[in-house]
């Protein structure tokens, strides 16, 4: 819902600075809350469920945490290079910015594998 809902109403009701501004401020805090609630699914699947859940839930956890941190900052640094006019800055906020939407989706796939799977077995 994020990168096609709320991403794209940003960047059409801010302006392109502010739009930045907003989304750096909150891409971190909701990595953060959801590497938190999947970290905390996860510990429950170890209990209650099933250890495919509990894998499938810590792994989703980890790639948020992964996206918080060291990728945002790479995101972030491309980003500001490509705005000071840094040859070759943009296809590196390209390559970062592709990857962390793939890591996304990824997390979206493993998540719907997550609620399938304890609804069929």
């Amino acid at each position: 819902m994020f990168g096609v809902t709320v991403a794209p109403t940003v960047f059409s009701a801010l302006e392109p600075d502010a739009a930045g501004k907003f989304l750096r401020a909150l891409f971190p805090k909701l990595y953060l809350f959801c590497g938190m609630t999947s970290g905390a699914a996860a510990m429950l699947y170890t209990v209650s469920i099933s250890q495919f859940q509990a894998i499938l839930m810590g792994l989703v956890s980890v790639l948020f945490f992964f996206s918080r941190g060291p990728l945002t900052r790479r995101v972030n640094e491309a980003r500001d290079g490509e705005l000071a006019g840094i040859t070759g800055a943009k296809a590196r906020f390209d390559k970062l910015h592709k990857r962390s939407v793939r890591i996304f989706g990824i997390q979206a796939l493993m998540l719907l594998v997550t609620v399938v799977y304890t609804h069929v077995y």
